[in-house]
């Protein structure tokens, strides 16, 4: 997500011509969450880790896993597509060691940084 929208955007490589940045300009007013984990005990890319979400009776998971693809990858960032759901009542986050963090009436719209074993999410 080039610019943090809540669209995901594109950049594609050519062995013979300039990078290409495919901008996502929708017009939605669907909403989004988009999160990045930090592992502090556990791996430092969170590989494993997994991420409920739950609001106005909707559920979402999300999974950190590593390597998307042949020579590259992508953002490591959880991008959830949230619809209509404007509200976020829980967030569960479980670390591939078993333990679990949960947050509370979280905002959508906005990217966070997750940090194992911190007491809150910080804005991006």
């Amino acid at each position: 997500d080039w610019d943090v929208d809540g669209r995901v955007d594109l950049v594609a490589t050519h062995l013979d011509r300039p990078i290409a940045l495919l901008h996502n300009e929708t017009d939605t007013a669907n909403h989004f969450i988009q999160l990045e984990c930090v592992g502090t005990t556990n791996d430092r890319d969170a590989t494993g880790t997994v991420v409920e979400v739950s609001g106005q009776n909707e559920r979402w998971t999300a999974f950190v896993v590593k390597g998307s693809g042949y020579e590259c990858s992508n953002e490591q960032v959880l991008d959830l597509g949230l619809g209509t759901c404007n509200r976020i009542d829980r967030l569960e986050v479980t670390w591939p060691d078993g333990h679990q963090q949960v947050f509370e009436n979280v905002a959508v719209d906005q990217r966070y940084l997750l940090i194992e074993n911190e007491a809150q999410l910080i804005l991006r």
